[in-house]
């Protein structure tokens, strides 16, 4: 949109930043978000073909168009109730692998986030009683926390139960989240300009010629996933997932407990530990945090509302991840509380170097407390969704996702094909390694 429609209000900082990020054209989907839901029972192709209406409808954050204010430069947003864009594909006897494919094909398209929709739907017909419903959005209108919430509702939209979100509430949360934001930016400044002064110059891991045998060598010479705990899977080349070993997870949490930290502080050091840096060089990890206002976070108001936080870490001889989170701990829960601060803003103080490992957000680490994946029925429909699939490209370095419920615990760490040959694998194995050995 060239000029600020009547109907349009300012963004939030954070995602402002996204928005900033997207234009540079950088990439072409990762930040696309999608969300299948595998429904299985009785429904009609109208159903499945009306729900991505009755979903954008009823859900105002899906029916968000942004763009640029031509005379503030502002980014705005507003709300459009144009019907959004479903696919349809019959691919009977289909199976998941190939109803995801297709889904896929969708999902990799680029969003025209300056002024276009932000949602679109995909629904694939294995059988009359089997199919694919898919919305694919961009990461611009929902947040990790949100992806639940629109699986039920994008169930609800097939079966016709769907309630609608308010629309006044989803504006109201954004200028309230809007307002925290530019509260930090005058008040939390100066802590921030501390942890990272002018010039700050994070270690740079993936680029160092030879880290790759120092890792190996580290760790007893190994060859990747030698040592790996049981069930190390590859989902691709550059992607595998670990279920830790019951035990190894009770031994996480007794040695949190016991050193008095938070696990995802933790996690957090085993993740420094692992990345091969020398010694005492700073390592930074980004992990996002909710900014919805204080006790507010469960609220029913599907959107995006997180920021990127850094959390640093330096590692010194003889440091283990219990010794790094227990020194490290203090800063990252002050890191945590000051979270309302704009990322764009730390990362300008960073020396930008001519690679691109020097980013503040060349690791990003994620920690999840809520399930994987969901089933459900009401009425004689049953659905089933993975809420954390592969992403379809990466959009930093390397990933890492912890899914942490019940006892058990997944390790998922997922690396960019920009990396050295190898680096990738070895720093997964000995994110692993130590993860299930190494308490």
């Amino acid at each position: 949109m060239s000029a600020k429609p009547a109907a349009s209000a300012p963004a939030t900082a954070s995602q402002a930043a996204m928005f900033f990020a997207e234009m540079k054209g950088l990439y072409e989907c990762a930040y696309n978000v999608t969300t299948v839901i595998d429904v299985a029972g009785s429904f009609t192709a109208e159903d499945l073909a009306d729900a991505g209406r009755r979903l954008n409808a009823a859900t105002p954050a899906l029916r968000v168009r942004m763009g640029l204010d031509e005379d503030t430069g502002e980014v705005c947003y507003r709300l459009d109730d144009t019907a959004p864009t479903t696919e349809v594909f019959d691919l009977p006897g289909g199976d998941a692998t190939a109803a995801r494919a297709l889904i896929d094909e969708v999902a990799a398209r680029p969003f025209d986030c300056e002024g276009g929709a932000l949602a679109r739907y995909a629904v694939v017909r294995v059988a009359a009683d089997r199919a694919y419903v898919a919305l694919i959005c961009h990461h611009l209108v929902v947040d990790g926390p949100s992806h639940a919430r629109l699986a039920h509702r994008l169930g609800q939209a097939v079966g016709g139960t769907l309630e609608a979100e308010d629309a006044q509430s989803y504006t109201e949360l954004v200028r309230r989240v809007r307002d925290l934001e530019l509260n930090a930016a005058a008040d939390d400044l100066a802590y921030w300009h501390g942890r990272l002064p002018e010039g700050f110059a994070p270690a740079v891991p993936w680029q160092r010629e030879g880290n790759g045998g120092a890792l190996r060598e580290r760790d007893g010479g190994a060859l990747p996933g030698a040592a790996a705990a049981d069930g190390t899977h590859a989902l691709s080349d550059r992607c595998i997932l670990t279920p830790l070993p019951r035990r190894s997870v009770e031994r996480l949490e007794k040695a949190a407990e016991s050193a008095g930290v938070r696990l995802f502080h933790l996690l957090t050091a085993a993740v420094h530990w692992a990345m091969p840096t020398e010694a005492g060089q700073p390592s930074v990890i980004s992990t996002a945090a909710s900014i919805r206002p204080l006790g507010e976070d469960r609220d029913p108001v599907t959107g995006y509302f997180i920021n990127e936080i850094p959390l640093l870490a330096a590692k010194n001889p003889g440091d283990s991840p219990l010794t790094i989170a227990t020194r490290e701990s203090p800063h990252w829960r002050e890191d945590l509380r000051r979270r309302y601060i704009q990322f764009t803003d730390l990362v300008s103080r960073s020396e930008r170097r001519a690679d691109s490992q020097s980013r503040l957000d060349a690791l990003m680490l994620s920690y999840r407390t809520t399930p994987r994946g969901l089933a459900w029925r009401a009425g004689n429909i049953g659905y089933t969704t993975d809420l954390y699939p592969k992403f379809l490209e990466e959009k930093t370095d390397v990933v890492v996702r912890i899914f942490h419920q019940s006892g058990e615990m997944e390790c998922d760490v997922q690396w960019s094909p920009r990396l050295p040959a190898g680096a990738g694998a070895l720093f997964a194995w000995a994110l692993v390694n130590v993860l299930s050995e190494g308490f």
